[in-house]
Formats: C-alpha cells, structure tokens, sequence
C-alpha cells in the first residue's frame, strides 16, 4: 500500500481508487451483496427470526439495531445457528405498529 501511494503522489500512475466518491461506492456495493446475500439465506432458511432492540446512542436519540438469525439446516447431522447484524435506524416512536412500519421498511416487505 504504501508503494502504490507514493507512485501517486510521484504522478507515476494517475489512476487509484482511494477518492472518498469511489470509496463510498465500493462501500455501498459490497453493503448491496451482503444485504442480498442475507436475505437469499433467510428466504431459504427454514426457521428465521428477526431481532429488534431499541437503544439509546450517545445523543440519548432511540436508535434500533436489527439482527437476524437463522437456523442453517443444509447438513441435517449438524444444523448451525447463524445471527446476522443487518443496520441501525433511528426512531421517533417506539409504538408496535411505527416499529413494524419500519421493520417491512428495511426488510423491503
């Protein structure tokens, strides 16, 4: 890494990937495929379960984080439970039906 910054700073190659707009891209499309790749795991799961808990974040705003876990049961001998860490979102209203409006929000229902 520290040979291909000084061959930029030397102008001995022009073209790099390390502006913060390409940066944020590759961020958003490697984000893009995990997300993807989660929720193909919990449409083919047989059992998943979706985990929601309200914090406060420094601010002391609610924030609410969303995990899913699914039970992994290709091999029958061992089934694996497998949890995944899907985002934080902040929220306004802690009511049944404002969490639910935003959980089929992020989970694109």
């Amino acid at each position: 890494m520290a040979e291909h910054l000084r061959q930029i700073v030397n102008k001995q190659i022009s073209d790099h990937y390390l502006g913060p707009s390409i940066q944020n891209e590759l961020i958003n499309l490697l984000g893009s495929k995990v997300c993807n790749e989660i929720k193909l795991r919990v449409k083919t799961s047989e059992y998943f379960l979706i985990l929601l808990d309200g914090i406060p974040d420094n601010g002391h705003d609610e924030q609410l984080t969303l995990t899913l876990r699914i039970v992994d049961i290709t091999d029958k001998a061992a089934a694996r439970i497998e949890e995944y860490f899907v985002t934080f979102v902040h929220i306004t209203s802690k009511t049944g039906l404002s969490l639910t409006k935003e959980l089929k929000h992020q989970i694109n229902i």
